[in-house]
């Protein structure tokens, strides 16, 4: 959906980042770059990635998703991209939601107990 406003142009955008991208300091990037592009939305851990609901004009969420994809933390290894059309919610601020609580979120390198071990 778009709303214009003279010549500008508001569009939001569903945005899925997949791979090694979840406890390496993805989110807080994210809130970072946000806010450089002036963009209004949310990001969060989900179900098997970063979800970013993401507001603003075309250009700037464009170059809001490059930048994002060339400064991810080093630890972060990213797999795909998914954009897709979004609703406009007219959203007045950019924020880190909790995370999905439907996965249990992993770690890289730290290992649970063996199945059937007691914690």
């Amino acid at each position: 959906m778009t709303v214009t406003r003279g010549a500008l142009v508001r569009v939001a955008r569903d945005l899925r980042i997949r791979g090694m991208v979840q406890g390496v300091g993805f989110r807080p990037l994210v809130l970072r770059l946000a806010g450089r592009y002036r963009l209004t939305g949310w990001v969060r851990n989900g179900d098997g990635g970063v979800e970013i609901h993401a507001e603003g004009l075309p250009a700037d969420i464009l170059a809001f998703l490059d930048l994002l994809e060339d400064t991810a933390p080093a630890a972060a290894r990213i797999t795909a991209v998914d954009v897709s059309p979004a609703a406009l919610l007219n959203l007045h601020a950019f924020e880190i939601l909790e995370s999905d609580r439907s996965e249990r979120p992993v770690t890289p390198g730290v290992a649970g107990p063996p199945d059937g071990d007691a914690i």
